[in-house]
């Protein structure tokens, strides 16, 4: 069974806070308990923001004992880390000038100093616990609750698209996150923390237009033999 969620708090959800991952698990209590799905195995994954929240699912889930842990978990190109995001969109803002400021930098800025409460400067604490994973964070709270958890992040790292298309470079880049927190995991002794990066698998439809980030570099047949496989 496949469940494709629509959480409470709407498609402008961050995934990570609260109450979306309150409305998620009322999903998966309602759902498990309607068809009686009882000692199956349970996958999650998503796109985008959807990764950052099925990552942090992932971890609630083993932090804090639930009774739905996956046995598997994947995400293609999720932003992992706020305090890097809100740097990023602040950098971009900042680097416009004269031009008009990508209204996307200037939202999430906002969005994110009334989600998580001021900036990174200024409340640091909350950044890192809001983010599934978080660079500046030394006791690595986040990604040892996936220790041994399999997982699988994929990226097309297209660098040139990115700085003539969109006037961004790899700081900007979500693969930054997805890198080192598989560097992490592994140094952790979780061997089945994977990078998978792709080059030119990135279209969206309708019009087969070219973007990196996109649903389609991850190839669906692979990506369910690969959560199938794991024990």
């Amino acid at each position: 069974m496949t469940i494709v969620p629509t959480f409470k708090t709407g498609p402008y959800s961050l995934g990570v806070d609260t109450a979306t991952q309150s409305s998620f698990l009322e999903i998966l209590d309602h759902v498990i308990s309607r068809h009686k799905l009882i000692d199956v195995k349970f996958y999650i994954g998503g796109f985008s923001i959807g990764g950052t929240c099925a990552v942090k699912y992932a971890e609630l889930a083993n932090q804090k004992n639930y009774k739905y842990k996956p046995s598997a978990v994947f995400a293609i190109d999720p932003p992992l880390d706020f305090e890097r995001f809100y740097n990023v969109a602040s950098r971009n803002i900042r680097l416009s000038k004269d031009m008009q400021p990508n209204q996307e930098a200037v939202y999430m800025v906002d969005r994110l100093q009334k989600e998580i409460g001021g900036t990174p400067q200024t409340n640091k604490y909350n950044y890192q616990n809001y983010s599934p994973y978080s660079a500046t964070d030394t006791s690595q709270k986040a990604v040892k609750a996936l220790a041994l958890t399999p997982i699988m992040f994929f990226s097309e790292p297209d660098i040139n698209w990115w700085l003539s298309e969109r006037g961004v470079d790899f700081y900007s880049m979500d693969i930054i996150d997805a890198a080192a927190m598989v560097n992490e995991l592994r140094r952790l002794g979780n061997s089945k923390a994977i990078l998978v990066t792709t080059e030119s698998k990135g279209y969206r439809q309708p019009g087969n237009r070219r973007h990196p980030h996109s649903w389609s570099i991850a190839d669906p047949e692979k990506v369910i033999k690969w959560l199938l496989d794991q024990k």
